[in-house]
């Protein structure tokens, strides 16, 4: 089973499940580590929108950086099981909100 690591925070050094699928590309670890260096003094109590989240890398980077919460966006069933998966894993359901729809549909909904 493939899996990510998050990089930084109080999560730093744990590794997410991810899906073998080749659509799904993960953010990469040293563009997240370089994100991260530069939200990190800005991001805290903080809540961050993972609007196309796939594993979730970015949601859980932002969490374990100091993010009060994340919404996470997915609207693939078996991508959206997994990012829960990981979710339990890391004891994060007070901090996270997923939902399992498109993008699109989030925006017009909150936009309305």
């Amino acid at each position: 089973m493939p899996s990510i690591r998050i990089i930084s925070g109080v999560f730093g050094g744990r590794n997410l499940k991810t899906l073998d699928k080749k659509k799904l590309g993960p953010t990469p670890a040293r563009m997240r580590e370089q994100l991260f260096s530069w939200l990190r003094p800005e991001i805290n109590n903080f809540t961050c929108l993972d609007l196309f989240a796939g594993s979730g890398a970015l949601g859980f980077e932002a969490i374990s950086n100091g993010a009060k919460k994340v919404v996470f966006i997915e609207q693939n069933l078996e991508i959206y099981k997994c990012l829960k998966f990981n979710c339990e894993k890391l004891n994060l359901l007070e901090q996270v909100q997923a939902y399992r729809q498109s993008a699109e549909n989030y925006v017009r909904r909150k936009k309305g």
